[in-house]
């Protein structure tokens, strides 16, 4: 058997280890989107709204004036890799 037999054996089984881990984890995704859906539906509201407890800590905080000086940094540091590309 020659060396390129084997070498595209393992090209494939490392593709096709590739294409099914990115399928289960799309489906991952599909279910978790699907429930987070079902959950707000059921509920009608976001399950990122804060309890009344975290509201008054957040407003203790200033949670907001953090977040966005978190944001702008995030948004630079992401707009930075992108223009690498």
């Amino acid at each position: 058997m020659e060396l390129w037999y084997v070498s595209g054996a393992l090209l494939l089984i490392g593709i096709g280890t590739i294409i099914h881990k990115v399928s289960r984890w799309v489906e991952t995704i599909d279910a978790n989107s699907s429930e987070v859906a079902g959950f707000m539906k059921e509920t009608g509201r976001s399950p990122l709204r804060l309890s009344d407890l975290g509201g008054s800590i957040s407003v203790e905080l200033d949670a907001k004036t953090w977040v966005s000086r978190v944001a702008r940094k995030a948004k630079k540091h992401i707009d930075g890799m992108r223009t690498r590309r």
